[in-house]
């Protein structure tokens, strides 16, 4: 009897406590409604209430309810498919409904894919234009290629190679200023004139690598006459997350080591941030019967963005520095014609040593930095404005096999400072209208640094432009027509030393470019598997400083280049049609294309033919023009190889 009531004292003195730990006042109702920035409601979004384990669903109209709720703070999260998972803390009181409406933002949605793929281009470009992309497994497999070895999975690109270790990319014959690259959405600026000047970018870091065929001067400015290749990072994360990814890849030919590292985070504010690095170490490459000799490779990068995502706004600020140090071969350096021709026969290059990680003369190095500042502005669903300034610096030295003080000196030393600034807004009328419209100011300086001992072989130039372009599309369902212009206003200063009656003096020249582009498209889609686009437009490119003022020897290239101050600006139209086929897994295209050239620029052997100089025998090349068409096709055929190849289960 005593146990008994003990424990029914011990019950009766626990109540207050079991009360306040399992509250029997859990009256309150939590509803609210769910929709996209159309203002369309969205169903089938899962609601989870992570503390209680609780689960809803949006009917139709994108509402949800929870019935019997208790007061405390909440952790709430909606998922659905193709939207960003969205993360709120609510506030319960005792009784009452709790009202919570959300937007949603549209998402990316990562396929495991294995083939390089075609893909509907964003609003922001040409629709019939074609444009193929490398995809995540092909970029995470052959880590630490270079941007023009990655590129050669895309159908109608080739690699220029003049070293071990220097590619690049061609697109339809065409390569350098004739296919610009964009490095997150700024137009890559340094000296790419030079056929050994590979692209400062770094491949292994970009998570988006892409090609757009056709002309596409309107969107990408003047030279963007054979395509233009696209490298990018993912969006910023707006959500509370953490990810972190690292990797490492060992070559054996040549020998080294490849590495890299990611870390992204965001916060329930919106707020992402992102921080990735990269560096490469290898040593020579190793032919079968012989080592090339001095064809190392050193590379160090890193890059940081953050950023913050609102309804009705989004800022982004991002900064990346890339560095490499290339070998170039001993061997291929010549001092006289005798040599050369003997080079040409030798069953193995006359500089031969031991694999080493050393490099040294002749060798490369360049820096290029990177700085832009993005701003997105949303007035309405069919209204927004994107403004971006973009600052970058790019340092190139070469150095020469010299001797005594000059050893260490470089051959060639250039600096060049480019600011670019780009306001685009894009607009919709009525239903099927899609706009937009856009302005373009640049600015580039390039300079001659001091103490090489030789003279400039690119002079000091100031370049200045103004554009402007619009691009509009027609967009039904099951066809689009595109139609677009730009106008691009071009000034260059140049500033070159020159020898008058035994004095030095700077002489100044100034030149004036400007043109007209169009193009128009024309987008069908014939059924879900088969898909129809064609572009024509037109392009320029006016000559480059070098094109116009080269006096003196490429080092890098082993040739004596002459300018020509007469040279006028390249036109060019190109026209292209792509079919596509897709069904499952398999994955047809075939596209042709023809680009026709007015003052067509490039280096033509002079009539010199060779000059003797105390280095020794140089070809002479000079910059002159012509008329010059480009036309091919590229096919495209992807099928399963259990399909095509291995009897099915």
């Amino acid at each position: 009897m005593l146990q008994k009531r003990f424990l029914l004292a011990v019950l009766f003195s626990c109540l207050p406590f079991l009360a306040y730990a399992f509250p029997t006042d859990c009256q309150a109702e939590i509803k609210g409604a769910l929709h996209n920035h159309a203002h369309a409601p969205i169903e089938g979004v899962l609601i989870t209430i992570q503390e209680l384990k609780l689960t809803a669903v949006s009917d139709a109209k994108g509402a949800y309810q929870f019935s019997k709720i208790c007061a405390g703070t909440y952790t709430f999260v909606y998922q659905a498919l193709g939207y960003q998972t969205l993360e709120r803390e609510v506030w319960v009181g005792e009784s009452g409904i709790v009202e919570h409406d959300f937007a949603m933002e549209e998402g990316i949605i990562h396929l495991e894919e294995t083939v390089v793929s075609s893909q509907k281009l964003s609003d922001t470009r040409q629709e019939s234009l074609t444009e193929q992309r490398l995809d995540a497994d092909i970029l995470q497999q052959q880590q630490g290629k270079s941007l023009g070895e990655l590129l050669q999975n895309i159908t109608g690109m080739n690699t220029l190679q003049t070293g071990a270790n220097i590619q690049k990319p061609i697109l339809h014959g065409l390569s350098g200023n004739r296919l610009p690259i964009l490095q997150s959405g700024v137009r890559l600026e340094s000296q790419q004139w030079g056929s050994d000047h590979a692209p400062e970018i770094d491949a292994q870091g970009a998570q988006k690598i892409s090609v757009v065929k056709g002309a596409s001067a309107i969107r990408y400015g003047a030279e963007a006459i054979g395509g233009v290749i696209l490298t990018d990072y993912n969006a910023l994360p707006t959500h509370a997350t953490l990810q972190v990814r690292a990797g490492t890849g060992i070559s054996t030919n040549p020998q080294g080591v490849t590495t890299h590292a990611l870390v992204e985070m965001g916060n329930k504010h919106h707020v992402g941030f992102r921080f990735q690095t990269s560096a490469k170490y290898w040593g020579d490459t190793k032919a079968p019967a012989y080592t090339l000799s001095n064809t190392g490779t050193r590379e160090l990068n890193f890059s940081t963005a953050i950023g913050i995502k609102k309804e009705t706004y989004q800022l982004e600020a991002h900064t990346s520095y890339f560095r490499t140090t290339i070998g170039v071969l001993r061997s291929a350096h010549i001092g006289n014609l005798t040599d050369l021709a003997q080079a040409l026969t030798r069953a193995e290059p006359w500089y031969v040593e031991k694999p080493t990680f050393e490099i040294q003369n002749p060798r490369q190095e360049v820096q290029h930095s990177l700085t832009k500042a993005k701003y997105i502005k949303h007035f309405s669903n069919n209204v927004s404005l994107h403004s971006q300034y973009s600052f970058q610096w790019n340092d190139r030295r070469e150095f020469d096999i010299r001797r005594g003080a000059s050893a260490g000196k470089p051959a060639m030393s250039l600096q060049l400072s480019s600011h670019a600034w780009e306001n685009l807004l894009e607009y919709n009328v009525g239903k099927f209208w899609e706009n937009t419209s856009g302005a373009q100011l640049a600015y580039q300086h390039n300079d001659n640094q001091g103490g090489t001992g030789n003279a400039p072989l690119v002079p000091d130039y100031e370049s200045k432009q103004a554009s402007i372009f619009t691009i509009h599309r027609y967009k039904r369902e099951r066809y689009s027509l595109e139609v677009g212009a730009r106008a691009d206003y071009r000034t260059m200063q140049v500033r070159r030393d020159s020898i008058r009656e035994g004095q030095d003096i700077r002489l100044k020249n100034d030149y004036t470019f400007q043109n007209a582009n169009f193009t128009a498209g024309f987008f069908y889609n014939f059924s879900e598997n088969f898909v129809l686009r064609t572009n024509i437009g037109t392009a320029w490119r006016p000559p480059h400083a070098i094109e116009l003022f080269a006096q003196g020897l490429h080092h890098g290239a082993g040739s004596i280049e002459q300018g020509n101050r007469n040279l006028q600006p390249e036109k060019a139209w190109k026209a292209l049609a792509t079919l596509e086929y897709r069904r499952k897994a398999t994955y047809i295209s075939f596209t042709g294309y023809v680009n026709r050239f007015a003052n067509f620029l490039y280096l033509k052997p002079s009539t010199e033919g060779v000059r003797y100089t105390i280095r020794g025998a140089f070809p002479v090349l000079a910059y002159t023009q012509t008329q010059a068409r480009f036309a091919g096709m590229d096919l495209n055929v992807e099928v399963p190889l259990k399909l095509c190849c291995l009897p099915l289960a």
